[in-house]
């Protein structure tokens, strides 16, 4: 499967965990020096943020549909 892109620029996106429900959750570059988190849940990509940082990533989901990472 193909994961659709955070950005509008070719930005590579991995996935690094999925759950039980189909949820996708991983990073995608941003620009030259930006990852963020994404969740990608029904068909939908959602950008998670970064905390305030330029480095991000979603490494686990849950069932309950809880994520855990590093920002």
């Amino acid at each position: 499967m193909d994961l659709p892109e955070l950005s509008d620029a070719y930005a590579p996106s991995a996935a690094t965990a999925i759950n039980n429900h189909g949820d996708i959750v991983g990073f995608s570059q941003i620009g030259l020096s930006f990852e963020h988190p994404f969740l990608y849940s029904q068909g939908l990509m959602h950008d998670l943020g970064t905390l305030g940082g330029s480095l991000a990533e979603a490494k686990a989901i849950n069932d309950a549909g809880e994520i855990a990472g590093t920002a």
